[in-house]
């Protein structure tokens, strides 16, 4: 009998429709739950410890090509611009106060993340100071912290090394207000994370809740003097990073490859944050090794590649390692905290698009599979939510391992599926929190997309080209919409009326034409899956020309009505200024993946003030991660400003080539 793939008057894809009944969810939970039992701190003998039960389990379902891969961790090595991280090890740690009361404050025995990573070993009895933040040279004004323990609440990496550059002996990290306010009981995940320039600075850290820190706060507050006992046994040394590597060899097509891929580490009890991408990526394979050998679906066409990594490091030690193999890889699928519950933890799932620098199929294929699952009944796993799934569709956006293969210096499309958690890094990201429905959804929507692409014929190349340019339409029209809302609520009063309608007339064309060419590509790209779909893929990008010119001509219409009957005339041409930001076209000087600039590298104080007021956070801050992604030795600074404006929001091209002049001060980048 075969498989009813009609539901709700939709068609479900059919690797969807035997995911649905072959996926667990408890089965996912259960690997998840296991994971989460390790202290998997990167590069550490946890992590590898980690690896094992994951090479383990793949063992046992039945998969023959499963290796664990090793990459130097001292420090010195480099993958391309980016520094290996230092191996860590620890095998006992405990801090006490001993003034005025006698009371263990942690153990690294009973909660790992009690012990700041990469802490050395320490046996000491000395006075704590309250610092602050402790990040900053002026935290310590007026503070004698030499031979004591710091307070502080700042980042571990910096405030840590801050302090013992003032001749602190060693730091207690407390949560800031904002985490400590709903969950005084909380202890977070904090790790120094030394590179090689500070590695002799590095001393121990340990971390402590507010309700801790309070108690301790109110004896200071009261004169008291606070002395407390640190005992660590730990070091830093050159060891390795491991990444478990696990394959279906594609069968016509093998050096072709979908990546699926999860971070592995994270301290002891760290269950959404990453264990349950983890879990569920294991579940994937064993659902996929199933279905193949039980005849429902032959095996892959296309090799899929399931890679379980420490975050970032060992992505880029494992790309560098495999940097010849690189340009087959035709998409990836990132799984980073995917299991939170509806309740113990709240918050939608999201998936982070691919960015616009790599438009493809992906995004449409992942957002059609994820509405279909997320009210299908078969979706609800054992002991799970038994209601649909609450989710968001995110543009593009940082924070995972999808951002280096995303990278200008590849440009894979990837996307990430995440979830939004309060209690990530810290002691409450527990088994409590994990959802067996969520995971299976996400499972299925994962396993789904990577068999599909993997098996991919005519037939379904051009149902994929079909969906995205149906995306595309959506996407085109919805800019043109964009555009004139801007225009019409120009006020008219305003002194430079006609200057700001002739700038978002003049960029509205041009961000019209840079959608036309995402989108083009996007629909093009399915064509790599079978080139005798060439045709007609070639007529959906001729309607896709047709819609952009008949959406300028809407632009331009109604641009003209509004000058005309505020009396006045809209300019030409941009600026001489802005003119001179197209003639720039922006390189980088080195290969491989970005690696964002320091504020240390920044030498002029005027540029290093401006950096910082425009970090993360702030309008061009939460862009640049892309902004760099469109630095290709192609695209003028003014073609950047457009690309950014498209995808996120307005952005000046006066301060792209601001930021990018910043780059090639410090010589990250030229102009060609």
């Amino acid at each position: 009998m075969k498989p009813n793939l009609r539901k709700r008057g939709i068609v479900l894809n059919k690797y969807v429709n035997l995911l649905l009944d072959e996926l667990s969810g408890k089965i996912a939970k259960d690997y998840t739950l296991e994971i989460a039992t390790y202290h998997r701190v990167q590069a550490s003998p946890g992590f590898h410890e980690a690896a094992l039960y994951v090479q383990e389990q793949l063992k046992k379902i039945g998969l023959s090509k499963v290796v664990i891969e090793q990459f130097p961790a001292d420090g010195k090595t480099k993958y391309w611009t980016h520094d290996a991280i230092i191996s860590w090890k620890v095998t006992h740690a405990e801090i006490r106060m001993v003034e005025p009361e006698n009371l263990i404050l942690g153990r690294f025995n009973e909660l790992p993340m009690s012990l700041a990573t990469h802490s050395n070993s320490a046996d000491v009895t000395a006075e704590v100071i309250d610092i602050g933040d402790g990040s900053k040279d002026d935290d310590y004004l007026g503070k004698n912290v030499v031979g004591k323990i710091a307070l502080v609440s700042g980042g571990a990496r910096s405030a840590h090394i801050k302090a013992v550059e003032h001749g602190a002996l060693g730091t207690i990290h407390h949560p800031p207000w904002n985490r400590a306010a709903e969950y005084p009981d909380l202890v977070q995940y904090n790790g120094i994370w030394p590179d090689q320039k500070v590695r002799d600075k590095v001393t121990f850290g340990f971390s402590i809740s507010d309700r801790q820190y309070q108690r301790i706060k109110k004896h200071l507050d009261s004169g008291k003097v606070v002395k407390v006992y640190c005992n660590t046994d730990s070091k830093l040394y050159d060891g390795y990073l491991d990444v478990v590597n696990a394959e279906f060899t594609g069968t016509e097509k093998p050096e072709e490859e979908i990546i699926l891929q999860g971070h592995l580490c994270h301290p002891k009890t760290s269950t959404n944050d990453n264990a349950s991408g983890s879990g569920v990526l294991i579940e994937i394979a064993r659902a996929i090794k199933t279905l193949v050998d039980s005849g429902k679906i032959p095996a892959p066409k296309r090799t899929i590649r399931f890679l379980w990594i420490p975050e970032f490091n060992g992505t880029y030690a494992w790309m560098h390692g495999h940097q010849n193999n690189l340009n087959n890889i035709i998409a990836t699928i990132n799984l980073d905290m995917v299991g939170e519950h509806p309740v113990t933890v709240g918050g939608p799932l999201n998936l982070t698009c691919a960015p616009d620098s790599t438009p493809s199929y992906l995004n449409s294929l992942l957002i059609e599979m994820l509405k279909d699952v997320a009210d299908e009944p078969r979706g609800i796993s054992l002991e799970g939510w038994p209601y649909g799934l609450n989710y968001r569709v995110l543009g593009y956006s940082g924070g995972s391992d999808h951002v280096c293969f995303a990278d200008q210096a590849y440009g894979i499309p990837s996307v990430m599926f995440g979830n939004t958690d309060q209690f990530h890094h810290t002691s409450f990201d527990d088994a409590s929190r994990v959802d067996s429905t969520k995971l299976k959804r996400v499972g299925v929507v994962t396993g789904g997309a990577a068999l599909e692409i993997a098996n991919a014929n005519e037939s379904s190349a051009i149902e994929l080209a079909a969906r995205t340019y149906s995306y595309s339409h959506k996407r085109i029209t919805e800019t043109t919409s964009k555009l004139i809302a801007e225009i019409v609520n120009i006020d008219p009063k305003s002194e430079d009326y006609a200057t700001r309608l002739g700038i978002r007339y003049i960029r509205g064309l041009a961000m019209l034409d840079t959608a036309c060419k995402r989108e083009k590509k996007a629909v093009s790209v399915a064509q790599r899956l079978c080139d005798s779909a060439s045709s007609y893929i070639d007529a959906l990008l001729n309607q896709i020309n047709d819609l952009t010119s008949a959406q300028k001509t809407i632009l331009q219409t109604i641009s003209e009505g509004v000058a005309s009957k505020a009396g006045v005339t809209i300019p030409e041409k941009e600026t001489d200024m802005i003119v001179n930001t197209m003639k720039l076209i922006p390189k980088k000087t080195y290969e491989g993946p970005t690696r964002g600039i320091r504020a240390d590298e920044i030498l002029d104080e005027e540029d290093k003030k401006w950096f910082n007021a425009n970090s993360m956070g702030t309008p061009l801050g939460r862009t640049t991660l892309e902004l760099m992604n469109f630095v290709d030795g192609k695209n003028s600074v003014y073609d950047i400003s457009i690309a950014i404006s498209l995808e996120h929001h307005y952005i000046e091209p006066l301060e792209v080539k601001r930021y990018l002049d910043i780059h090639n001060k410090a010589g990250k980048i030229i102009y060609i």
